[in-house]
Order: structure tokens, then C-alpha cells, then sequence
């Protein structure tokens, strides 16, 4: 009931009490009576608690709140709980008014938890690390997800500051662990592997594990180290090998100087299902970086070598030139910046993007489209459209700026945003080397007397490509393709009037249905339909 019974809890725990088979209830709010400086960590009235150590009991808040709690140390996993092991539950607790600092593992509720974090609060608090260590793992409930652990229904809207990587608004690392019905309303700030909801998400192979129905709010900044650059996203970091993110919404401005930034995760291993991006993301650079470097910019996420499945964008994406770095604004999509089969990918044989949309504006510089910016090797594009307006300067496609290497392709497209660019740019590709079908465009080509390669479909067709009943509108006066390789490659090109196009639903494949109230009377995919 107070805060002498919370740091008997304390002591007890650190004379080898972990409460196995123990219920706590706090039956009224304890204040822990600190007062201090929520900028720098300053303590000015109260004091230092001390962490308890292990806990394996089931501690219930029953909705109370522990405030003005101050935790300052040199240990290495700190929080209320520093370890919640395997048969520890901690349930409907708030934090509120906290200043939380340590050296490696850090949270509000635990540091480390391998059982139940149910229900749970932190509010109005700051968490963040003072060790010069890249090993720091921060998060808003707990530092470390392992072992099975589970966060559910937990929210954060404290600040969450990292110096390093690894840092998320609910946890800085989930490994082994999952996260569910989560929600961040607080400012995150890190360096590498920083998400609203997870820095790092990663399962094993007998162990799949998600991030799922979750949702983040809170701002996403970055402390730009260009040694550490990294992932960011606006609901995990990273999504590694065996992780699936689902069900997961951003809402919030994703505004960094990371290389491989995403709405929903900067960089996938795996699966992304069902997620929906509605914030700006956006990248800033303050210094030029290596040309040897690439940056992969998506509304759901940066760069994929996973599958990414019924997801969608509707925020902007927008990377700022820095005309003296090359690279800068390269690989910019709607959905993902770039997808493509990696070599040390030992989980599929081959990727996609599919059932996925974007009605956000695509702006970049060169590979960009309005799902992908590039689909590379054993990668693909399937059953998607693109209505949003998609800017560049060479090498633009209303689907992807490209598509290159072995076994890839575009399947069931169709795109009807306006298409901006000075070279190599089409409706549906801006430069196609390998395989597409089944597809059409009647988006608006916009382009000037200086423009080159450009087409209602291609801006180029290399010898090695291949095209299948796909369509466009031939009443704009710009050709199908601007450039093909080998004559005769844009015989496969068929250009239709308004109406003929409307009535090709049957003939472009069992994936599209028509209705004269849907889609501005334009074949759809009967698997996604237009949201507006």
C-alpha cells in the first residue's frame, strides 16, 4: 500500500526471494516521493530505488499507479523488475512520473522478461541509457523480450532515448518473445533498430513469433551516427528471420537520417501481413554519406527480403536530396524501397509483394515506383495497385522503377496515379528486363521536350524482357513503351479506348472483377479493392 511495502519487495528479492508461487496486489497508488529533473536525470528530492532483482510471482496492479519513482544506475538490466522470469506475470500497473537511466537493459516495468507483462502503463516518464555500449537494449515496458515472453495490452507514452540501438516505444529487443495489442503514444529516440513498438523483433525456426495488432502514435526521430546507421520504422526496427508483423497500424511521422527506413519496419526478414502505414516517412541528411551506400526508403518498409501481404500505404514518402551524394534517394516505394531474395535468406526460395496498395505520394530520385522501387532477384510483384502520384528522376514506374535478375516479375497489376519523371519512366515499370502479365495503367504520363524513354506502360524494354496481356489507354498520345531493345518487343503492348479498357476484366484474368461504381468503372482485383 505504500512505499515502504515496495521496497521490502525489493529486499527480500535481493535476499533470494523471487516470489514463485506468490500473488501481489497493490490496493492503493504508492508514491515513492522523488522529485527531480525529467531533462537531465538530476535527483533533487527523495531517493534512489533499487530495482527488484528477480520476480516469478504475479504482481497485480489492480490499476493503481507507483509514481514518482527515480531509478539511476550503473547495473546492467534495470526497471521496477529487472527480471520477470518464466512463471512471473506483472498485470495491470501503471508507471507514472518516472526518471529511469542504466547502463545495458532498460524499461519501466522490466528489464528483462521471459513471463507476462499484461495490461500495463508507463506514463509521463523518461527511459534512457547512459552506458557507452552499442549492447544497450531500451524499451518504454521492457528492455528485453526473451524466452516466450509476452507483452500484451501494454501502453507507453513516456520518452524513450537511446544513444545507441535497439530501442522501441513497448520493448528494445524481442527475441523469442511476442508482442500483442500494444500501443505507443511516446516520443521514441535512437540510432539503429529503433521502432514505435519494437526496435528488434526475431524468432527461431521452431519458434515463430509476432508483433500483432498493435499500433504507434508516438513520433520517431533519429540521433543520426553514421557508423551506426541503420533500421528504422514506425512499428519494429527490424523484423528478422521468423518474425511476422501483423495486423499493425503507424499513424505516426517517421522523419530519420537512417539508410533503411519504413512506415512499418525498416528492414524484413520475414512476414508483414495486414499492416497499414497513414505517417509521413521521410529521411534528412546531414552529411554526405559513402556513394558505396544506398538508401531504401517504403511506406511499409525499406527493404525486404520477406514477404509483405495485404498491407498498405497512404502517407508520403520523402527523401531529401543531397545532390552531392548519388545515392541519396534511391530505391523509394510506396510499399517497400527495394525486394529482393538475399544470400544468406535461408527461410524462402522465393518473395513477394502481394494484395497490397498505395495511395501515397512517391517522390525520390532515381529506382522509384508506387509499390517497389525495385524488384530484384526471386522477387516479385502480384495482385496490387498504385493510385498514388509517384515523382523521380530516371527510372520510374507506377509499379516499380524496375525489374531486374533472375525470376522476377510483376503479376495482376494496375496503376492509375500520375507518373512524374525526366527519364526511363512508364505507367507500370520505368525499366523492365524480365517478366510481367496480366496488368494494365491508365495512369497520366507527365513529362517535358527534354524527357527520354518514356511510355504509358515503359520508359525501356530490355532484349531480355517479357510482356503478357497487359494494356493501356491510347487515347493520351504517348506511346506504350519510349525505348525497346529489340525491335518488336512492344508488339505484346495493347492499347485501348476508355471503354474498351473498362470491359477487359475477363480478359486480364480471374483476379479482376468490374463495376461501374467501383474504380471509376476500371477492372479491379476482386482481392483489394480501392479504400477511396
Amino acid at each position: 500500500t505504500n512505499y515502504d511495502g515496495l521496497k521490502e519487495i525489493s529486499k527480500q528479492a535481493k535476499n533470494g526471494d523471487d516470489f514463485s508461487n506468490k500473488i501481489i496486489y497493490i490496493i492503493d497508488d504508492i508514491d515513492c516521493g522523488a522529485s527531480f529533473n525529467i531533462e537531465n536525470g538530476e535527483l533533487q528530492k527523495g531517493e534512489n530505488f533499487e530495482p527488484i532483482s528477480n520476480f516469478n510471482g504475479i504482481l497485480d496492479g489492480n490499476g493503481y499507479s507507483i509514481k514518482n519513482l527515480y531509478i539511476k544506475t550503473e547495473s546492467s538490466v534495470i526497471a521496477l523488475i529487472s527480471n520477470i522470469n518464466e512463471q512471473g506475470t506483472v498485470k495491470n500497473l501503471v508507471i507514472d512520473n518516472a526518471y529511469i537511466e542504466g547502463n545495458r537493459v532498460i524499461g519501466s516495468i522490466a528489464g528483462r522478461n521471459c513471463g507476462t507483462i499484461s495490461n500495463c502503463i508507463s506514463q509521463n516518464a523518461k527511459i534512457t541509457g547512459s552506458g557507452n555500449i552499442s549492447g544497450t537494449v531500451i524499451g518504454g515496458i521492457c528492455g528485453y523480450n526473451y524466452a516466450k515472453g509476452k507483452l500484451v495490452k501494454s501502453t507507453n507514452k513516456s520518452e524513450v532515448i537511446s544513444k545507441y540501438k535497439l530501442c522501441g516505444g513497448i520493448c528494445g529487443y524481442s527475441l523469442g518473445g511476442n508482442i500483442s495489442n500494444c500501443t505507443n503514444y511516446g516520443k521514441i529516440t535512437g540510432n539503429c533498430q529503433v521502432g514505435g513498438i519494437a526496435g528488434d523483433s526475431e524468432g527461431k525456426k521452431d519458434n515463430i513469433v509476432t508483433v500483432s495488432d498493435c499500433i504507434n502514435y508516438g513520433e520517431i526521430n533519429e540521433k543520426y551516427n553514421k557508423e551506426q546507421n541503420g533500421e528504422i520504422g514506425g512499428i519494429v526496427g527490424c523484423n528478422y528471420k521468423y518474425s511476422e508483423i501483423i495486423n499493425c497500424t503507424n499513424k505516426a511521422n517517421v522523419i530519420v537520417a537512417s539508410e533503411i527506413t519504413g512506415g512499418i519496419t525498416g528492414l524484413n526478414y520475414y512476414n508483414i501481413k495486414k499492416c497499414l502505414n497513414e505517417g509521413l516517412v521521410e529521411t534528412t541528411r546531414t552529411e554526405v554519406i559513402s556513394s558505396t551506400k544506398f538508401l531504401f526508403l517504403g511506406g511499409i518498409c525499406g527493404f525486404s527480403v520477406g514477404n509483405i501481404e495485404e498491407c498498405g500505404n497512404i502517407g508520403e514518402i520523402k527523401p531529401n536530396y543531397n545532390i552531392q551524394d548519388d545515392s541519396d534517394g534511391r530505391f523509394v516505394g510506396g510499399i517497400c524501397g527495394a525486394i529482393s531474395l538475399a544470400s544468406d535468406q535461408d527461410v524462402f526460395d522465393n518473395i513477394k509483394i502481394s494484395k497490397s496498395f498505395n495511395y501515397g505520394t512517391v517522390n525520390g530520385l532515381q529506382f522509384v515506383g508506387g509499390i517497389t522501387g525495385r524488384i530484384s532477384t526471386n522477387s516479385s510483384v502480384e495482385y496490387c495497385f498504385n493510385n498514388g502520384k509517384v515523382i523521380g528522376e530516371n527510372i520510374v514506374g507506377g509499379i516499380s522503377g524496375d525489374v531486374v535478375k533472375n525470376s522476377s516479375g510483376i503479376y495482376s497489376c494496375y496503376n492509375s496515379g500520375e507518373i512524374n519523371s525526366k527519364n526511363n519512366f512508364g505507367g507500370l515499370c520505368g525499366d523492365l528486363e524480365k517478366y510481367i502479365e496480366n496488368s494494365y495503367s491508365i495512369g497520366k504520363i507527365i513529362y517535358n521536350s527534354s524527357s527520354k524513354n518514356y511510355g504509358t506502360l515503359f520508359g525501356m524494354m530490355k532484349k531480355t524482357s517479357q510482356c503478357k496481356n497487359c494494356y493501356y489507354l491510347n487515347t493520351t498520345g504517348v506511346n506504350g513503351t519510349g525505348y525497346e531493345e529489340i525491335a518488336g518487343l512492344s508488339n505484346s503492348i495493347i492499347g485501348k479506348t476508355t471503354e474498351e479498357l473498362k470491359n477487359l476484366a475477363q480478359i486480364l484474368g480471374n483476379a479482376y472483377l468490374q463495376d461501374n461504381n467501383i474504380n471509376n468503372g476500371y477492372p479491379y482485383l476482386k482481392d483489394i479493392k480501392p479504400i477511396k
